[in-house]
């Protein structure tokens, strides 16, 4: 792993990517302190802890997360 693909914030890995905070706040549109409370309450995929003080999520939990959001959205 680089020190450029983790200033990115996105490592590839088995079609994966590690979402930044930032990224993930695009991508769902909740705030930082509503994805937090919610990934503690297991409401949301948790961070993955990528080093010491670094912290990721893996795109491919978010973006099932987001679809389950549709599609309860759509059966309301």
């Amino acid at each position: 792993m680089t020190s450029d693909a983790i200033r990115l914030g996105r490592v590839a890995a088995q079609g994966r990517t590690l979402m930044r905070l930032p990224e993930v706040i695009a991508a769902c549109g909740m705030s930082r302190s509503l994805i937090y409370k919610m990934a503690k309450d297991g409401r949301f995929p948790r961070p993955i802890r990528v080093a010491a003080r670094l912290s990721a999520w893996d795109s491919e939990a978010v973006r099932c997360w987001i679809d389950s959001r549709c599609e309860e959205g759509r059966a309301a």
